[in-house]
């Protein structure tokens, strides 16, 4: 078993997950996708993988088609209903998955950024907010898209 999914072998019923969102399509091959599609399977979880380009000018937040925020909204809105949670996993959970969420929390739950932020580093520890990693960047655009829809 691939250390990619060894998430995916563990007590996902127990966390109560039922969708988990993967933002690293270029670091995976068709193999280990198909392992994470079986696996997933296995567990009743329904997965989604996305291509989510780890660089700072990639706009991790649009919500254009194409773009992971669709999807990530789309899996949070299917597993509130079902009152289950939402997996974010990216290849270093730094930076996609932290966007990702970030701007998924200001939306569905109606957050402020300063409240994201201060959730995000109670769960997962201090971001790192360098502008190379493009952290910084997402977090400002999911404050104006969070702005722009009050």
């Amino acid at each position: 078993m691939s250390d990619t999914w060894r998430w995916l072998q563990g007590e996902l019923e127990e966390l109560n997950v039922g969708a988990a969102l993967i933002l690293c399509a270029d670091h995976l091959d068709k193999s280990s996708i198909d392992q994470a599609r079986k696996l997933a399977e296995d567990k009743a979880v329904r997965l989604e993988i996305a291509d989510a380009i780890d660089h700072p000018s990639y706009p991790i937040v649009s919500k254009a088609p194409g773009y992971p925020l669709l999807t990530a909204l789309e899996l949070a809105t299917w597993a509130r209903e079902r009152k289950q949670k939402l997996l974010i996993n990216c290849w270093m959970g730094v930076n996609r998955a932290a966007a990702i969420s970030a701007a998924v929390m200001m939306e569905v739950e109606k957050l402020t950024l300063v409240q994201t932020a201060e959730i995000l580093a109670a769960k997962r520890g201090r971001l790192a907010w360098t502008a190379s990693l493009g952290v910084r960047k997402a977090y400002s655009k999911a404050q104006v898209l969070h702005a722009r829809q009050r």
